[in-house]
């Protein structure tokens, strides 16, 4: 479950948002380019306040960009993954919890007692191991 949430996030970190953060990286640098030209005193008075001008634009536009791609993408894949997050550090404290309870018990019964308790799991641990059970409802016959 925890894969499920990591993957598109990275996937999103890796692909789109490098996209955008290159586009405000590029646009940095021109402007930076833009007033050093002008500094210098390169392609004229006309040409230099031009450029500096486009890059800034050029800039504004990029940061406006990632920006909004912040909002509507990185935001909601985000969430899901620190909702992942938060749910699995709650199972882990439960498990912990349980852990220590069993301890507990452990100090005043017997092993094989405290792991009667409770059923055997499936190998995933997602469901109680069915030996067929003719009660089972999914393991009864359809009528």
């Amino acid at each position: 479950a925890l894969s499920g949430a990591v993957k598109p996030y990275r996937d999103f970190l890796e692909r789109t948002r490098v996209r955008y953060r290159g586009r405000v990286r590029v646009a940095e640098h021109l402007v930076r380019e833009s007033n050093a030209d002008g500094a210098d005193g390169a392609g004229g008075a006309d040409g230099a306040g031009g450029a500096a001008e486009a890059a800034r634009a050029h800039l504004e536009e990029a940061q406006a960009e990632l920006a909004s791609m912040e909002e509507t993408q990185r935001r909601p894949l985000k969430a899901a993954l620190s909702a992942e997050i938060d749910r699995l550090r709650e199972a882990m404290a439960q498990m912990d919890a349980m852990a220590q309870m069993d301890a507990r018990i452990e100090a005043r019964l017997s092993a094989a007692f405290v792991e009667g308790l409770y059923p055997p799991l499936t190998d995933g641990a997602s469901r109680v191991a069915d030996d067929g059970d003719p009660d089972d409802d999914a393991t009864a016959s359809p009528r």
